[in-house]
């Protein structure tokens, strides 16, 4: 990457140069908090030890944590809604213009095996359908052939 080209991404701060990662998916999370800290949603995959690729997801906002091991298929259809949606282009960061004190929060991850996405906000999200496609995705996954996770988690 040029100078310039450096120079005008962190200026602008928007991923406008931003390239989706290659590699293999190892890990992604998303969660929603309430303007009171409270997890209203979260879904988790994450590689393990043995390779098996597990997802933790809740069947609803508010619902019941769940978990499923994922086949190849169902862990590249993650990978497909981060490139659909250009969700590598996500700013660090997403701040709403108006100071707002009653807002929810969210985080986004995914680390590939060469690059990782990470962006976050507060009562201010990018534009775009991919946060809502990865939860909607998880939810559907974990209807069928997922377990209740043992220890459910309070926050």
């Amino acid at each position: 990457m040029s100078l310039l080209t450096t120079l005008l991404g962190s200026l602008c701060g928007c991923g406008f140069f931003a390239k989706m990662p290659t590699g293999a998916l190892l890990e992604l999370e998303y969660s929603k908090h309430g303007s009171r800290g409270g997890t209203e949603y979260m879904t988790q995959v994450k590689r393990m030890e043995n390779g098996d690729m597990v997802l933790r997801a809740m069947q609803k906002e508010d619902g019941l944590l769940m978990e499923k091991t994922l086949t190849a298929e169902e862990v590249k259809g993650f990978v497909q809604i981060i490139e659909e949606e250009k969700m590598y282009k996500y700013k660090e960061r997403y701040n709403p213009i108006f100071d707002i004190k009653d807002g929810r929060s969210w985080t986004f991850r995914a680390r590939f095996e060469d690059d990782y996405i990470y962006s976050h906000g507060y009562a201010a999200s990018p534009s775009g359908d991919g946060l809502e496609r990865i939860m909607g995705y998880s939810q559907k996954l974990v209807e069928h052939g997922a377990q209740p996770v043992a220890e459910q988690q309070d926050e």
